[in-house]
Formats: structure tokens, sequence, C-alpha cells
């Protein structure tokens, strides 16, 4: 699932991850599960260099994350037509194989699917 790292003193969330809380600087932390929901925020499409992975032209979004003002999360769209992948839209999240998952160790992340599709 995906998470987003919380500050274990003030509670303040972050991402990206990092070691230190910039409201408090707890070296302390925990996560807690990030909503599978959201919009975005901004976008760019992808023409070049060709990744056997991912279908091209392959549109990647900035979304704002339902239920946590201020986190943002870059990720890949899936199952869209470029066209339609515009700011303001909203999106799913699901985390899925990004290589072929009889490969040990293939990546798992996180892929935007508008909301309309299906």
């Amino acid at each position: 699932d995906l998470r987003v790292q919380r500050c274990a003193d003030c509670s303040t969330l972050r991402h990206p991850p990092g070691p230190m809380c910039p409201a408090c600087t707890s070296l302390q932390w925990d996560s807690v599960p990030a909503p599978a929901t959201g919009a975005i925020h901004s976008l760019a499409v992808v023409h070049y260099p060709v990744v056997p992975s991912f279908e091209y032209p392959l549109p990647v979004v900035l979304i704002d994350l339902d239920d946590m003002p201020g986190i943002r999360m870059i990720m890949n769209t899936a199952d869209s037509e470029a066209a339609a992948v515009v700011i303001g839209a909203r999106v799913r999240i699901e985390v899925r194989d990004a290589d072929d998952p009889s490969i040990e160790g293939a990546a798992r992340l996180p892929f935007a699917i508008l909301e309309d599709s299906a």
C-alpha cells in the first residue's frame, strides 16, 4: 500500500520522506496509509527515452492527495489516453508491478488512473 511519512513527535506529514521533521527537527517517525484518490496538480508528457515497461507518450503527473493538504506525489499514469490527462482531473491511485512480475525483485510503483477510466 502507498504510505506517507509522519513525524512521531508532532504528527507533521512529509513527502518525499526524509530523516528529520521539517517542523520540529525530530528524528523519530512512522508512516500512515496514503489516500487512494487525488487530483492532478501538474503534468508532463514524456516521449523519450523509451523504457520497455511503459507505454508512450507517457503522462507523468504530480498528484495532490485527498485529505493530506500539502502532500503531493509524482507518478506515471495508466489505463488512460494521454490527451485525457489534464490538470484538475480526479484520479484513483493503484500500486502495480512496473516490470514483468515473474522477474525477481520487479518494481512496484504507484500509478494514477483517471476516475472516468474503467
